[in-house]
């Protein structure tokens, strides 16, 4: 994955189960996947980026926000989730609470989120379909600064802060790059090793 991306690889493609897993590095497509897919097959999408409050490259959907304030009531220990992005307790709690939801009100979703990859453990979720998207480093940094760029010019800040965001969002793609190959290889040897 360093520099050429592989085909996408899809685990359980006959498996028909009520969540698809999107999962990939920040920057994949994974969100862009699930849009072109959900209309395709009528599944609805779930974001795992709600869970953080991260900027969404759209507002929450009705049944985002529906899940959000129902995990919240059920924990409320995780009130201020912001704190817990990197507890793989919290990010297991939420799938699992997703998983419950999506069975109990029997209905079908797209679950995107590159938290599949090294915060959950994968047993809890290898019986879904799972679509790993293998994009290659350098187009998911592109791919994140656009959006970074997108998110920045639809907000009404100054120009100096404008230009420190968009320093600040390279930078941290740049910075990330070996946690996101470190990423890669765990989840492909995890898979590799069911």
């Amino acid at each position: 994955m360093l520099l050429f991306s592989k085909k996408d690889l899809i685990l359980n493609a006959d498996s028909d189960t009520n969540i698809i897993i999107i999962t990939g590095v920040s920057g994949a497509g994974k969100t862009t996947m699930a849009n072109e897919l959900k209309d395709k097959i009528k599944y609805e999408i779930i974001s795992f980026d709600i869970l953080f409050n991260y900027e969404l490259e759209r507002e929450p959907n009705d049944l985002e926000n529906e899940i959000i304030t129902s995990f919240l009531k059920k924990y409320p220990k995780y009130k201020d989730f912001s704190k817990n992005k990197n507890s793989k307790t919290v990010c297991t709690d939420f799938y699992l609470f997703v998983e419950e939801y999506v069975n109990k009100n029997n209905i079908k979703i797209l679950f995107d989120g590159a938290f599949f990859m090294n915060k959950i453990d994968y047993k809890l979720f290898k019986k879904n379909k799972i679509i790993y998207k293998r994009t290659s480093i350098l187009r998911c940094i592109i791919n994140r600064q656009k959006r970074t760029t997108k998110v920045i010019k639809d907000k009404n800040y100054s120009f100096i802060r404008k230009m420190k965001e968009y320093y600040w969002s390279f930078r941290y793609s740049i910075k990330t790059v070996p946690e996101w190959i470190r990423t890669n290889n765990y989840f492909v040897k995890t898979i590799n090793e069911r």
